[in-house]
């Protein structure tokens, strides 16, 4: 084989390259697809775990909340105060009434009422 045999296979070699066989193409594209597919699964289940989390602690803290307020309004001086009329004067020829009222007060709370 001379030179020029040489240069016609080498040109033909790259002018026309074999085509590959349609399985060897397939594979890869199968391979993707399926690392897609377990990966958009993955990303499924874990976002709906995330939201169920976020229910679970939606309810948590609704419920420290409440907690709160009831330890609050345990600790808190109620202050209760009672009215009661105690004498109503009127003057003769006069319009105007005078009244008074007594009023207690208690704390019925656990801490003092300042």
């Amino acid at each position: 084989m001379n030179l020029s045999d040489w240069i016609a296979i080498a040109v033909a070699a790259i002018v026309t390259p074999d085509k590959p066989p349609w399985w060897d193409v397939a594979w890869s594209t199968w391979g993707l697809l399926a690392v897609g597919v377990a990966a958009s699964l993955i990303a499924y289940f874990t976002l709906k775990d995330i939201k169920a989390q976020t229910v679970n602690a939606t309810k948590a803290a609704e419920a420290a909340e409440k907690s709160a307020n009831a330890l609050i309004s345990a600790e808190r001086a109620w202050v209760m105060v009672g009215i009661a009329p105690h004498t109503i004067s009127r003057t003769e020829g006069s319009e105007e009434t005078g009244i008074s009222f007594e009023f207690h007060y208690k704390n019925e709370g656990r801490t003092p009422a300042g």
